[in-house]
């Protein structure tokens, strides 16, 4: 929700507080690698949770829209089905996990701090998978040391945009607008209300918008942005706790919108993640390799001219020398084109160059404007 906003807060909070973080954001060198999948549709320009469930990638949307799941198509990013919790509302959707047996959607985004009907919804997987409109079980919380409950717009530590399921119990990742932290909170999941205590804080030097747990590889990647999108890895953890293993935090280059929300396993080291409509760009779908590369070979940009265009569109990218073109939909309208392109059959609207560069592997995305 409101990326660049969020930033002017963050600047308006504490000058020096940003510089220190500026700081550690300059010594972070490495990046890891990232691909356009799709821009996904109006009716889930806000997907702020994301799950693979039998291969199925089911996302949701932000505060206030329909309390329904999206399943949605890796390839072009359209909605393939929709499931309706009848008896919940999307006050504030802000992520998604499961286990073997059930869905938990969390509605516990608390940018303003003055919530008190934070609530993770619990949804059968074969209720799920046999109707598309369901009912939810309701897990009520509170923080147990939070006393002030006034407005305190994009300033508390108890606002959340992530959960993860871990053997018998949840894990809430906090959006700590006041320290830039992540507290860790563990919640049943099976009590109707719970006082959460902290059982663990993460350094994690930005706003944590989302996480997964790969069951796979024992780790933990966190989603999450200040001046610029990153993930954060979280790996050989013991004793309940998540930071006492290695912290490693990665910065991440997003070519349409930037303002990540969500991420779900796609296998082993393999990820994919959504982001939110914003001033940056549609909402989209990209993947994500746990490949660590330096940032200076991934920012190597392109001439493209004339754009807008409507005709013959002259691409200079280094390395690159083929493209192929999607729609704002994220539908292929050409395939394997080499420039220049000609545009002149395209509908007039927003299109996305997508191509692959030769010597570093590094896919790259360009946007472009067809009049």
């Amino acid at each position: 929700m409101g990326f660049f906003l969020h930033i002017n807060y963050i600047i308006k909070y504490s000058t020096m507080k940003l510089i220190q973080l500026l700081l550690f954001i300059n010594l972070t060198v490495i990046a890891q690698t990232t691909n356009f999948m799709a821009v996904l549709p109006n009716e889930i320009m806000e997907s702020s949770g994301l799950i693979n469930l039998d291969d199925r990638i089911i996302t949701h949307n932000d505060s206030g829209g329909e309390a329904a799941l999206f399943e949605i198509d890796r390839s072009s990013g359209m909605v393939l089905r929709k499931v309706v919790i009848e008896n919940a509302t999307n006050t504030d959707w802000e992520d998604i996990c499961n286990d073997e047996d059930y869905i938990y959607i969390g509605d516990f985004g608390n940018n303003n701090g003055n919530r008190t009907d934070l609530k993770i919804y619990k949804i059968s997987q074969e209720d799920y998978f046999n109707s598309d409109t369901v009912q939810a079980e309701e897990l009520n919380f509170n923080y147990q040391d939070q006393l002030n409950f006034s407005n305190q717009v994009y300033a508390t530590n108890y606002d959340a945009e992530a959960l993860i399921s871990k053997d018998d119990s949840l894990y809430l990742f906090s959006k700590n607008w006041g320290n830039f932290k992540s507290t860790v909170y563990a919640l049943s999941k099976n009590e109707n209300y719970q006082e959460l205590t902290a059982v663990d804080t993460i350094n994690t030097s930005g706003l944590i918008t989302g996480a997964v747990f790969n069951e796979t590889t024992n780790t933990v990647v966190l989603t999450g942005y200040l001046l610029n999108p990153f993930v954060v890895e979280l790996k050989d953890f013991d004793s309940g706790l998540f930071s006492n293993g290695s912290v490693n935090k990665y910065n991440i280059v997003l070519n349409v919108s930037i303002q990540v929300e969500a991420i779900c396993k796609d296998g082993d080291d393999k990820y994919l993640i959504t982001t939110e409509s914003s001033s940056s760009g549609d909402a989209t779908l990209y993947g994500l390799s746990f490949n660590p590369i330096s940032i200076k070979e991934q920012n190597m940009n392109a001439t493209i001219f004339p754009n807008p265009c409507d005709e013959l569109l002259t691409i200079n990218a280094p390395n690159i020398a083929a493209f192929d073109v999607y729609s704002s939909t994220g539908k292929r309208v050409l395939n394997n084109c080499a420039s220049p392109i000609n545009v002149s059959n395209l509908p007039k609207g927003i299109y996305y160059l997508t191509g692959n560069n030769s010597k570093t592997k590094i896919p790259k995305s360009y946007k472009i404007l067809v009049e």
